[in-house]
């Protein structure tokens, strides 16, 4: 057996797909009416506890040390400063007499829309990183398909976002994206067949299938995806299932990083960690829109929270780049020798 693992080897399947495709066909069993019962606002809480706390990870990701910050000024400095003056605007035109709410609505739906680009390139970087570990390398073709798969999936969220978002558009727009959601099984059948392609060219290639750590990103997204086609109130799982995925990743840098520092007790450190970046995401995404609701800052929330949706997407997709060997250095430095 590969021991060889970011948590552990079984952590690490659950973590990455097999977890969600086990309770996303626990629920299907059960019934969506399971999204109507009381219980939902208390799994909301979980999923934005969830949810927030990976956000915060990915800003100890970035803001550790000002070495690190510098290097990725684009994502530590100027992104920011970009996204609070939108912000500011934002807040001003919502507030003004007569007041716009479309630059509002136009940092939500951009929310909406990036979400499809972090969600399929997550599971892309969940693909590659497995394959390191597992000592597999994908050629240009395999590649080009599980890409070109991913895409699909990307296209069919960011129609699934338009649909949600009609209230915005004209009507004209709307029958659009509605002739698009149309043929949304297909969407997923055509991305199904390219992933499939792909697998069957490693298959062809290796002698072997790919090992689960490697599939299982790839298949569980198609389960987030048909549960969000049939009940858009899944996303509060779909959520948490992203996250989870995402947990053990800066994780293991940290501890990484803890042991290259000679810290001695790097288990107890970890657990520091894990209840400082859940603390923060707490007063953030909890406490901060609960203390504000009613009292005519709601906007301004609203906002501060799609902020940090966006700016968390960007870091992402700049930090995480498994071809820089400091990346790897920092993400798999526990493997040497293994």
């Amino acid at each position: 057996m590969n021991n060889r693992a970011i948590t552990t080897p079984t952590w690490d399947l659950l973590c990455v797909g097999l977890g969600a495709i086990i309770v996303l066909s626990t629920v299907m069993v059960l019934g969506l009416d399971f999204f109507s019962h009381p219980s939902l606002g208390q799994l909301v809480v979980i999923s934005t506890l969830i949810n927030g706390a990976h956000f915060m990870a990915s800003y100890r990701l970035l803001y550790f040390s000002r070495t690190h910050a510098r290097q990725y000024q684009r994502s530590s400095f100027y992104a920011p400063l970009l996204f609070l003056a939108y912000g500011l605007w934002a807040i001003y035109q919502a507030g003004a007499t007569p007041p716009s709410e479309i630059w509002v609505n136009l940092l939500l739906l951009v929310t909406g829309l990036y979400l499809a680009v972090h969600y399929t390139g997550q599971v892309w970087g969940m693909m590659s990183s497995f394959a390191f570990i597992e000592g597999i390398k994908f050629d240009q073709r395999e590649r080009t398909f599980f890409r070109l798969a991913l895409k699909v999936l990307m296209a069919w969220q960011m129609v699934w976002t338009l649909a949600l978002a009609k209230h915005i558009f004209p009507n004209e727009i709307n029958e659009m994206v509605r002739v698009l959601r149309s043929f949304s099984i297909e969407w997923l059948v055509i991305a199904a067949a390219l992933g499939l392609h792909g697998m069957s060219l490693a298959l062809r290639r290796t002698g072997k299938f790919l090992p689960a750590r490697v599939s299982l990103p790839f298949i569980a997204i198609f389960f987030w995806y048909l549960f969000l086609d049939q009940y858009p109130g899944s996303l509060v799982l779909v959520q948490i299932f992203h996250a989870i995925q995402y947990h053990g990743f800066p994780a293991r840098v940290e501890l990484n990083r803890t042991i290259a520092r000679g810290q001695s007790n790097a288990t107890r450190h970890l657990f520091e960690y894990l209840f400082v970046i859940t603390l923060a995401a707490a007063a953030v995404f909890v406490v901060l829109p609960a203390l504000t609701e009613g009292s005519g800052y709601h906007v301004h929330v609203q906002v501060l929270l799609s902020l940090i949706n966006i700016h968390h997407f960007y870091v992402d997709g700049e930090i995480w780049k498994i071809s820089n060997p400091v990346v790897r250095e920092d993400l798999f430095a526990h493997l040497k020798g293994s």
